[in-house]
């Protein structure tokens, strides 16, 4: 009888406790449903620490988890809903795993919603939330997918999608309410057809469309009345059935100022490409492209006194063309040949060229974080007005770029590459110790290798960091060095150690296109004596550090499927050259100057 008095009188006492804590709870989503959100935080976190125990404990953590949302504390969100999925006595869980979903998404962490839902969906008992989390589920599958895909990696996008279709089956076996179902039935027509589009091989995308087909007639059985939705997958099986033949544009307008000519000038740049389909995962490309710039950078080693151009800065008109033959799966390994052709025209001075080049282009998936490929080149360059001492100055070169790429996260990666190059001048003789006329001709051996490490930051916002090494050495060439106080032969005269630096950011947020990219180049000459502008050796070998920095903007009016992209467009750069090597005027050593140009950009 006094245990029962004892608990009586326990429980009339705590009545007030017990009447405080609920009207903390009654407060707390009163102020939620208010959009009090500050004011119902500070209450329900009061709730929690005065009543770890209340049964009410798990609802108010999943009303925390919310209202961080609200107030953008994403991490304490995710972290509130993860903490109600862990308990398994809660009532909240089918709640916070959709609200949980829907926040993976608006983060744009699609590759995190299938990891998180799959282990725990089938666990739960289906009701209005439940169906909601499904849809974000199959979104999730479908933008995780892409984004793969998009990174190059078809084996991951094949293995999402896949598992997307898998996942979908299950959940047509449990009574879900109609939308969520004619969701799951389209999810699969997409899926399917999306794995017809990575193109492992003729057989799968054949298969792939079998299914994608018979996927649609489920959907058109159990919806018929879907039309809008049906004829967009319809058109989607079709696309990936019988692919067009493809054609791109670009045009570029654009008026410009350069301070080292200080002077105005048009820039024009129009390119076309296409593909055309002559088999599964066989196709000829082709493309063409005439650029006119204003303010092309002359980059020759040469005298001037010898080929007659003193120019540092020219206009360039340049007219280019490729065609050759694409074939293997594009997310899995792929290969091409091509033929490419170039042709440069100076408005005023004699540096006209002509290029040709044969290419081979290689990209291989190894596994779901590392591609693999090379680009190998054989090319031959003529410059026709160039003449030294009697002979011209055309070049082959043959060049061999491997690169390794891997996926570090999700949003984060690692690019690593390797280029070596040979470059021999056909008729470009030197004074060398044995005389002007010895037969040797100058030639260039390259080895670079670049480390890049790059992370997207945000939706729409990423950036890289590079950092990379070269070394080039010549053969044949010994040159005479004129000065005070005396002459002197150098052998390998041209030899260098290169040390580059590189930063780039990209944003892309609602209209706005922009990138900010600078670059900085440490040369360090072996063989080469500096002198000053008297011609006086200083005792030191050559230097030279080269900066250059360029902001480039697009603010896109319109986007159309049919009239295509149009943008204006206004860039920015700026360019400096220090070097401790400074008496050759024709080829100014230390000089800087900046530039800009306004203009459109019209683009399919």
């Amino acid at each position: 009888m006094r245990k029962i008095l004892y608990s009586i009188l326990v429980a009339i006492l705590a009545l007030p406790l017990f009447s405080q804590q609920s009207d903390l709870y009654r407060t707390g989503q009163e102020q939620y449903r208010n959009s009090e959100y500050e004011q119902a935080r500070l209450t329900f976190e009061q709730f929690r620490n005065e009543q770890a125990l209340s049964v009410k404990d798990d609802d108010a953590l999943w009303y925390l988890g919310r209202i961080y949302w609200k107030l953008d504390l994403f991490t304490e969100s995710e972290n509130a809903f993860l903490s109600v999925l862990k308990d398994e006595k809660s009532n909240r869980r089918t709640e916070a795993l959709s609200d949980l979903l829907r926040l993976y998404d608006h983060l744009d962490r699609e590759a995190e919603i299938p990891a998180t839902a799959v282990p725990l969906i089938f666990t739960l008992k289906p009701d209005n939330y439940f169906n909601r989390a499904v849809q974000v589920l199959m979104k999730g599958y479908l933008l995780s997918g892409v984004r793969a895909r998009a990174g190059g990696f078809g084996i991951v996008a094949e293995t999402v999608w896949a598992s997307g279709i898998e996942t979908a089956d299950k959940l047509l076996k449990i009574e879900l309410d109609g939308e969520t179902v004619e969701t799951l039935l389209e999810y699969r027509v997409k899926f399917a057809v999306r794995l017809a589009g990575l193109g492992k091989s003729p057989g799968n995308v054949q298969a792939r469309i079998g299914e994608a087909r018979n996927y649609l007639d489920e959907l058109k059985a159990a919806f018929p009345d879907s039309f809008e939705a049906m004829a967009v997958l319809e058109q989607d099986i079709l696309a990936v059935s019988d692919k067009p033949s493809d054609f791109n544009y670009s045009y570029i307008a654009a008026g410009g100022y350069n301070t080292y000519e200080s002077m105005p000038g048009w820039l024009l740049d129009l390119k076309l490409s296409g593909s055309l389909p002559l088999g599964n995962l066989l196709s000829f490309d082709w493309s063409g492209r005439y650029s006119r710039d204003p303010f092309s950078f002359k980059t020759f080693n040469f005298p001037a006194d010898e080929t007659g151009d003193s120019r540092l800065v020219q206009k360039e008109n340049r007219v280019s063309a490729s065609a050759g033959i694409r074939w293997g799966a594009r997310y899995y390994t792929e290969q091409s040949l091509s033929l490419e052709g170039d042709l440069s025209l100076a408005e005023d001075s004699g540096d006209t060229f002509y290029k040709g080049k044969i290419r081979h282009k290689l990209d291989v998936n190894i596994g779901s974080k590392t591609r693999i490929g090379a680009d190998s080149y054989v090319s031959l360059v003529v410059y026709p007005d160039y003449i030294n001492a009697g002979n011209t100055i055309d070049y082959t070169k043959v060049n061999f770029s491997p690169y390794f790429y891997y996926q570090l996260s999700p949003d984060s990666w690692l690019n690593l590459d390797y280029t070596v190059f040979w470059k021999y001048y056909l008729d470009a003789h030197f004074d060398t110790v044995s005389g002007g006329t010895d037969p040797d001709t100058r030639q260039y051996l390259s080895n670079a290798l670049n480390l890049e490490l790059g992370r997207e930051f945000l939706p729409g916002f990423d950036a890289s960091l590079a950092a990379g090494l070269e070394y080039l050495k010549t053969f044949n060439y010994d040159y005479l060095v004129s000065g005070i106080p005396a002459d002197q032969f150098v052998a390998d005269y041209f030899d260098y150690v290169s040390y580059q630096f590189k930063a780039d950011t990209s944003l892309k947020k609602g209209p706005l296109r922009s990138g900010l990219s600078a670059n900085l180049d440490l040369r360090y000459f072996i063989n080469y004596p500096a002198r000053d502008e008297l011609q006086v050796f200083t005792g030191e070998t050559r230097r030279d550090t080269s900066f250059k920095a360029s902001w480039d903007n697009l603010f896109v009016l319109m986007d159309s499927d049919t009239a295509g992209r149009f943008s204006l467009l206004f860039d920015l750069s700026y360019r400096q050259s220090v070097s401790n090597h400074t008496y050759e005027d024709y080829y100014a050593t230390n000089y800087s100057y900046w530039g800009m140009s306004v203009g459109i950009k019209w683009e399919d």
